[in-house]
C-alpha cells in the first residue's frame, strides 16, 4: 500500500514537473510562429507601398527589437534567389543562404522545420514565394535542458521515494520483528523450563510403577507426559530452525546412509500394522549439508508415513541423483490429502482430522519442521497423490549447496 502510494506521489510530481517545464516551452514555440508571420506580413505590406523592385531591407520593417535570427528570403517565379534579409545579416553568407534556398526548394509544405529554422512559405508577387524564417536552435536547447531536467527529477524524486517507502516500511515491521522475536524467544525458554518437570514426572511415574505395580493411572501419567515430552522437542526444534542468527553447520556426507539409518528403526512399527516397506535407494550419493537435519527430517516424513498408513498397505521410500539435485519420496497408502489441504499441512499445528492426529500423538509440528529444514538447505517440496487412496512426499535438495 505505502509503496503504491510513493509511486503514485512520484508519477504525480513527475508530471507535475514536466508540464510546468513544457508549458513555457510551448508558449516560446507559439510565439516564435507568430513573430515570422508578423515578419512576413511586414515585408509583404511595404513591398506593395515601396514598389515591387526595390530592394527591402530589415531595418525597413520597422519592427521593434528582435532577439531570435530572423531571415526573409524571396525567390523568383523560377524557384531561385532573388533577395533576402536578416536582423543578424553579419552571421550569413551568401554560400549559408544558398544552402538554406537548397533545402527549401525540396520542401513542399507551407510550413515546418529545416536546417534547425522553424520557416513559413506564402506566395508572393508574380509567382514569386516569400520564407520566413526565424531560428530555433535555441528552442531546441530548452526543450534538451528540459528533458534532462525531468530525467534528473525523476530519478532523485524515485530515490527519495524509495528512501521513505523503506523507512516506512521498516517502523511498520518493527512491532512485528519484535513479536515475532519474542514469540520464538518464548517458545524456546518454555520449551527449557518445561523439559525440566515433564522428565521428573516420567522418571517418578517409573518409580511409582516398579514400587507399586502398573496401573491404568500411571499409564495415562506415562503415555500423556511422553506425549508432553515429544510436543516440547518439537517446539524446541522448530524454534532453533527459525533462528536466522544461528547458522547451520554444514559437512559433506553419504545420503544414502543417513536415509537408512533414519528409516530402518521404523520398520517394526510398520510390520505391527501389516505394512509392507519397501526402499529403491541410489547409491554413493554425497551430499553437502546438515547430517542431524536432514536426518531428521527424514525420520519425520517417514513418521507420518507409517502413522497414516492404512493396515496391511504400502509404504516405499525413493532416492535417486539428478543433474542438479537429488530427489527423495516418501509414499503410503492410506487416506491421503486433500487438495485443498495440500499447502495447510505445513502451517504450524495445522491438523485436518484433530482426533486422529490425537491418536497418532500428532500436534501438527512435523511437516512444518520438514519445511524449515528443506528450506534451510534451499530445497522444496511436494506433494502428491489421490484422496482416499494414496500420498507421496517428494522433497528436492540441490548440489549447489557444495558452495555454500
Amino acid at each position: 500500500m505505502i509503496i503504491t502510494f510513493m509511486s503514485i506521489i512520484t508519477v504525480f510530481l513527475i508530471v507535475l514537473t514536466a508540464m510546468i517545464t513544457l508549458i513555457p516551452i510551448n508558449h516560446i514555440e507559439t510565439n516564435k510562429k507568430k513573430t515570422i508571420k508578423a515578419v512576413i506580413s511586414k515585408y509583404t505590406s511595404y513591398s506593395f507601398k515601396a514598389g515591387h523592385n526595390i530592394k527591402i531591407s530589415f531595418d525597413d520593417l520597422g519592427l521593434d527589437p528582435i532577439a531570435d535570427n530572423l531571415l526573409v528570403i524571396v525567390l523568383n517565379k523560377e524557384n531561385e534567389l532573388n533577395h533576402w534579409i536578416s536582423n543578424r545579416k553579419d552571421l550569413y553568407l551568401e554560400e549559408d543562404i544558398h544552402n538554406l534556398v537548397n533545402q527549401l526548394q525540396k520542401e513542399e509544405q507551407y510550413s515546418g522545420t529545416v536546417d534547425g529554422y522553424f520557416y513559413v512559405r506564402r506566395r508572393f508577387l508574380q509567382g514569386q514565394y516569400i520564407y520566413g524564417l526565424i531560428d530555433t536552435s535555441s528552442f531546441y536547447d530548452a526543450m534538451l535542458n528540459a528533458l534532462v531536467f525531468i530525467i534528473i527529477f525523476a530519478v532523485i524524486s524515485w530515490y527519495i521515494c524509495l528512501c521513505i517507502t523503506i523507512v516506512c516500511v521498516e517502523k511498520m515491521l518493527k512491532p512485528v520483528k519484535e513479536s515475532f522475536q519474542k514469540q520464538k524467544q518464548f517458545i524456546s525458554d518454555a520449551g527449557h523450563e518445561l523439559k525440566t518437570p515433564v522428565a521428573v514426572i516420567i522418571a517418578n511415574a517409573n518409580v511409582l510403577e516398579r514400587e507399586a505395580g502398573s496401573t491404568k493411572w500411571l499409564d495415562y501419567i506415562t503415555n500423556e507426559a511422553h506425549v508432553m515430552q515429544q510436543l516440547i522437542k518439537s517446539l524446541m526444534s522448530l524454534a532453533e530452525l527459525e533462528d536466522t542468527d544461528k547458522v547451520l553447520e554444514f559437512e559433506e556426507f553419504d545420503f544414502e546412509h543417513v536415509l537408512m539409518g533414519a528409516t530402518l528403526p521404523y520398520e517394526s512399527l510398520a510390520f505391527e500394522k501389516g505394512t509392507v516397506m519397501e526402499w529403491e535407494v541410489s547409491k554413493n550419493i554425497l551430499f553437502y549439508g546438515n547430517k542431524e537435519k536432514i536426518a531428521q527430517m527424514i525420520s519425520a516424513l517417514v513418521n507420518n508415513a507409517v502413522a497414516y498408513c492404512n493396515e496391511n498397505g504400502f509404504i516405499k521410500i525413493g532416492l535417486k541423483q539428478k543433474k542438479r539435485e537429488l530427489e527423495l519420496t516418501v509414499y503410503n497408502t492410506g487416506v491421503g490429502i486433500p487438495v485443498q489441504d495440500r499447502e495447510k499441512v505445513f502451517q504450524r499445528f495445522y491438523r485436518g482430522d484433530a482426533s486422529r492426529n490425537r491418536d497418532h500423538g500428532n500436534y501438527g509440528l512435523g511437516l512444518p519442521i520438514v519445511q524449515s529444514i528443506i528450506k534451510e538447505h534451499h530445497g522444496r517440496i511436494k506433494v502428491s497423490g489421490t484422496y482416499g487412496e494414496d500420498v507421496c512426499f517428494t522433497v528436492y535438495l540441490p548440489f549447489h549447496n557444495m558452495h555454500r
